[in-house]
């Protein structure tokens, strides 16, 4: 009964010796589970590509691409963003930070288990894995569910809250007005979230499709720049500049609504935590490759190099007030985690990159590169 339980379950095996291999496969298939095998990181990234296990038992070792940088690899696709993966090494580790154990924990594997394998440790610790898959799956299933469901009556709110301010029931003294403002407002922070939060879920589900077309790249600038503008806090410029190269307008081809949601989130975090001096959109032709260069520069507070590495992971916060610059940042507010998260998502989808640069105290860059062609 018990191999019955696990027939569904499919482990990865990535391993370039054949005995290792068998010995695995045949512990994993006492137990009911379905077993593949890859034998190089190659191969183990091009399975990916059609075919999605439930948990990865991977070498360290492996002939060219080793364990490590498949795991980094892996670690980028949003779509394995909850695929286990538990490496193996016969290594005898040290305690350092260069370690084998402590650079693949860093690339996003999960466990280590050392060679020669026990079976009952493996068995224990790839049933840890897939519980721990299980429970990641339900918390994006449920917070998927509920934030559709919030979707509805949010809108519904909104309506209602504009029709009291336009005296829908009668004439309101204006701290009333004033009180209502405040909720939608509030009501609107919560719309965002949940739009965010269902784009993110569509486009890590492969559902989202981008609707391309040619986009005139300085009028979508321009016109973000023209509906931020009235939140830039007195002494702070917000302009928006081409290089000398461009005679007249630029064409892209992409999707004109996510691209406005990508500029419009990097301006907003800029004027976010921009007190004094400037925020500029700058655009230029890439050196590197046929495409566009576009570059959203601040003299906000900066970014703690420690909030650098994890600023387009998800659910990471964007708040990074520093307490020692009391005139830094407007909105001590923390984020979703989700913007620059979502970002990432659609600049990706576009065949582009994003980068950051950020010093503390003097400002943070932004770099978008977008191809000409898709």
């Amino acid at each position: 009964m018990r191999a019955l339980a696990h027939h569904r379950i499919r482990i990865l095996v990535v391993d370039d010796t054949p005995v290792n291999v068998e010995l695995i496969k045949l512990i994993l298939k006492r137990q009911g589970y379905s077993v593949k095998k890859a034998s190089s990181g190659e191969e183990c990234l091009q399975r990916l590509k059609g075919f999605y296990p439930d948990l990865i038992l991977m070498d360290v070792r492996l002939p060219g691409i080793d364990g490590i940088e498949v795991t980094r690899r892996i670690r980028r696709n949003p779509h394995l963003r909850n695929l286990p993966i538990l490496l193996m090494t016969s290594q005898v580790e040290e305690d350092s930070p260069h370690s084998l154990v402590v650079q693949g924990l860093d690339a996003g594997a999960e466990d280590f288990i050392h060679r020669p394998i026990a079976e009952a440790e493996m068995l224990a610790r790839v049933r840890s894995l897939l519980r721990l898959k299980k429970s990641l799956e339900a918390r994006d299933e449920l917070m998927a569910c509920l934030t559709h469901d919030l979707n509805t009556p949010l809108v519904a709110n909104q309506g209602m809250l504009n029709f009291l301010c336009e005296g829908g029931c009668g004439e309101l003294s204006a701290e009333a007005i004033k009180v209502l403002r405040l909720m939608q407002e509030s009501n609107q922070g919560l719309q965002d979230l949940v739009q965010k939060f269902l784009a993110v879920s569509k486009f890590e589900a492969g559902d989202k499709k981008l609707n391309l077309s040619p986009v005139n790249l300085q009028k979508l600038l321009k016109d973000v720049v023209e509906q931020l503008q009235f939140l830039v806090a007195k002494g702070v410029s917000l302009s928006l500049e081409a290089s000398r190269e461009f005679q007249g307008d630029v064409w892209i081809e992409g999707d004109r609504v996510e691209l406005h949601r990508v500029f419009t989130n990097l301006v907003r975090n800029a004027i976010k935590f921009t007190s004094k001096g400037f925020i500029k959109i700058r655009y230029r032709k890439s050196r590197s490759i046929d495409g566009i260069v576009i570059v959203i520069q601040d003299t906000g507070c900066g970014i703690p190099p420690v909030k650098q590495r994890e600023l387009f992971r998800r659910f990471r916060s964007g708040q990074h007030r520093i307490d020692s610059l009391p005139s830094a940042g407007m909105n001590p507010r923390s984020g979703s985690g989700l913007g620059l998260y979502l970002t990432q998502l659609i600049v990706n989808a576009h065949s582009g990159q994003i980068g950051c640069q950020s010093v503390v105290g003097k400002g943070t860059i932004f770099t978008i590169r977008l191809p000409v062609k898709q």
